[in-house]
């Protein structure tokens, strides 16, 4: 399992890597957390995983716009 925690900071990237299987993540934030992801916003204060933010194979972004205290993001890289 992937695991990233990052501080919340606006305007910070965070670069996500993923294989070929599709995977659905989860955010975690300790506050409330507005975020970006292929252009759509989304705000979370706790846990979010929803299937409008799915990673392919190679690299996404999102893209912190407000907020404070730290995000994880979890999710299972992995081969089908």
């Amino acid at each position: 399992e992937t695991i990233i925690t990052e501080p919340v900071t606006a305007n910070k990237v965070i670069t996500l890597s993923n294989t070929r299987k599709w995977v659905m993540p989860t955010f975690k934030t300790t506050a409330a957390v507005q975020f970006t992801y292929e252009g759509a916003t989304y705000n979370v204060n706790g846990t979010l995983k929803t299937p409008n933010i799915i990673l392919k194979e190679g690299e996404a972004t999102i893209t912190l716009v407000s907020g404070s205290g730290n995000i994880v993001i979890s999710y299972r890289e992995g081969k089908l």
